[in-house]
């Protein structure tokens, strides 16, 4: 029997930030964009398509990929997904038409919408639990190294063209390549893939559902720290997208605190770190909303991101546990669409504020108020009943 290590872990994370990639490189070169498709009718609507539409491919294909996964094997599909994610990703360096170009960021979106559940399978089936939380930790502190560099790699390529960007894309043949020599596909006996007594029981619909009702809210509030942030800095003064790059880059030390944190634990119930995820998100949304500058903002920035550090980590290792082998492609295939919902009721959240609150940083200030009293509550649930969730 083979034994998973650092190279093997390593090539997931890696695989796991392909997904971020295409997000990453061209939000901030959406002028560029615009500017290139300005003939194009109805540009408004198709350009921004550009780089929501692998979201809403991960959000709707995630199961069914998850299915596959189980039916076909979690290395085959992952080594699969890379491909046609790498395809994909840089055909737009040759296409002319927005057509072709949205046609191919569908098909990038194929591929993500298999490699995240695929990736978080393999690393669950890799890897016992204990060494399980560590890599977990490990992805929350590279993943933000790695999105900084994307994000600062992509504005740079920006300048050179608005095909340029997708160049970032080439990352998945580095993937590919890695997988293809460095991974295996994992057997039942290996030290990840049981749950202990899980051996005779189906699908586990309610534990899973649990889950799930967690994992949306906490995705909403996930997404307003990845999506807002920026919007914030820029409302409390940061006039230039070089500062809010800044600004947002300090502000992400928190996701790599996060990270380290949680990968220092000894199996912390769930319900004890979401208490700490909200009460982050209290702080530092309360404190980002009734900020004067964006300097004085900049330290609940960073609080709020700790907790942004903690989510995937907590919620992946989660849903890690409740999964037997069987069905664990199934089941992190059902999570990626709930965690991935949050994108899109995120800004209906904070628009719906805004409006009942008359100002953005008033809303953005009611979002971490009510951050702040779910921590107590679920605090106090942790305390009182601490077998309530499956511990992680």
């Amino acid at each position: 029997m083979r034994t998973a290590g650092p190279v093997q872990a390593l090539g997931l994370i890696l695989a796991m930030t392909l997904p971020l990639t295409p997000l990453l490189a061209l939000a901030p070169n959406l002028p560029q964009l615009f500017a290139h498709f300005a003939a194009v009718p109805a540009r408004d609507v198709l350009v921004p398509m550009i780089i929501t539409i692998p979201s809403v491919c991960i959000a709707l294909l995630a199961p069914i990929a998850g299915t596959l996964i189980d039916r076909f094997g979690r290395r085959n599909m992952l080594l699969l997904a890379v491909a046609i994610f790498s395809l994909c990703g840089l055909a737009p360096l040759f296409l002319d038409s927005l057509p072709a170009v949205l046609a191919a960021q569908a098909g990038v979106g194929v591929g993500e919408a298999i490699i995240m559940p695929a990736g978080n399978t393999l690393l669950g089936d890799y890897f016992a639990p204990a060494a399980r939380q560590r890599w977990l930790g490990v992805q929350g502190i590279l993943g933000a190294i790695l999105a900084t560099a994307i994000v600062l790699s992509g504005g740079t390529l920006g300048t050179i063209s608005w095909r340029a960007p997708f160049l970032m894309n080439a990352l998945g043949i580095i993937v590919f390549v890695w997988l293809l020599l460095w991974s295996w596909e994992p057997k039942a006996a290996d030290p990840g893939t049981g749950v202990a007594g899980s051996d005779e029981r189906g699908f586990p619909w309610a534990a899973m559902a649990r889950l799930f009702a967690v994992t949306v809210p906490i995705s909403i509030l996930y997404f307003i720290q990845a999506v807002e942030l920026g919007l914030i800095f820029s409302h409390l003064g940061a006039s230039s997208s070089f500062t809010i790059s800044v600004a947002t880059t300090v502000a992400s030390v928190g996701v790599i605190a996060g990270g380290w944190w949680y990968r220092r634990q000894r199996q912390t119930p769930p319900a004890r770190n979401l208490a700490v995820i909200l009460c982050a998100y209290g702080i530092g949304l309360t404190g980002l909303g009734l900020s004067h500058s964006y300097l004085a903002a900049l330290p609940f920035g960073v609080v709020a991101q700790f907790g942004n550090g903690l989510v995937v980590p907590v919620l992946v290792a989660w849903a890690l546990r409740t999964l037997d082998f069987r069905y664990r492609g199934r089941g992190m295939g059902l999570w990626t669409t709930s965690f991935y919902c949050g994108q899109f009721l995120s800004p209906t959240l904070v628009a719906m504020l805004v409006r009942a609150r008359g100002d953005y940083l008033g809303a953005i200030a009611w979002v971490g108020a009510g951050c702040a009293l779910l921590a107590g509550i679920v605090w106090v649930l942790a305390l009182r009943r601490p077998a309530a969730l499956a511990t992680t």
